[in-house]
């Protein structure tokens, strides 16, 4: 998690309204790409993550730091895809009546909004062996570098599923570095370590 965030969002509360453009580009990315897992097209996606943002602006609640931020923006994110879930249950609409939705593929979305390192690709690649509920919590650890209690939080999940997950997620990941390193972990790739869920 950068800082850029919450410095942003108290510059807005203090009447910057330019201040709202570096929150939302702090934010935007891997909120619509968590979103997307679960509504399948990246407008859509957009569209959710703009009323978590909206939901920001118009409450404005007190926030102390980075993270409980971003924990206030991805579950208010949660919220509006449940919300989404509900509304796609009882609707049913035939595809003739819009017409077809026309998405960008999900590899080319992420290179060109979510993958801006190397240790970003590896990332990506590992999360694309995993499914349903791995991945959302997957991805808020690998890169909004959430801890156990906060993706428990955000997902609604139970916090030793979370974490058994995010062990194994983590043991992938090592395994896919050692493996494209063809030896042991360099001593320079020191974000993923073992300990309280942050990368």
């Amino acid at each position: 998690m950068t800082s850029n965030g919450i410095e942003n969002y108290k510059a807005f509360l203090k009447g910057d309204e330019k201040a709202l453009e570096g929150l939302v580009a702090t934010y935007s990315d891997n909120m619509i790409y968590y979103a997307y897992h679960t509504v399948a097209n990246f407008s859509l996606a957009e569209d959710i993550m703009e009323s978590a943002f909206l939901k920001l602006i118009i409450k404005q609640p007190s926030l102390k730091d980075e993270g409980e931020l971003a924990v206030y923006l991805f579950k208010a994110l949660a919220e509006g895809i449940r919300e989404w879930n509900k509304k796609r249950q009882k609707i049913t609409l035939s595809k003739n009546l819009f017409g077809e939705i026309k998405d960008i593929p999900e590899n080319e979305w992420a290179s060109a909004n979510l993958i801006k390192t190397p240790e970003d690709k590896i990332k990506f690649d590992v999360l694309s062996h995993y499914e349903s509920k791995a991945k959302p919590i997957l991805f808020l650890y690998f890169f909004q570098k959430f801890n156990r209690k906060q993706i428990s939080e955000i997902t609604g999940t139970d916090e030793d599923f979370v974490g058994k997950v995010m062990a194994l997620g983590r043991e992938r990941l090592i395994n896919t570095v050692s493996v494209l390193m063809d030896s042991e972990l360099p001593k320079d790739f020191t974000s993923i370590k073992k300990g309280d869920g942050k990368i």
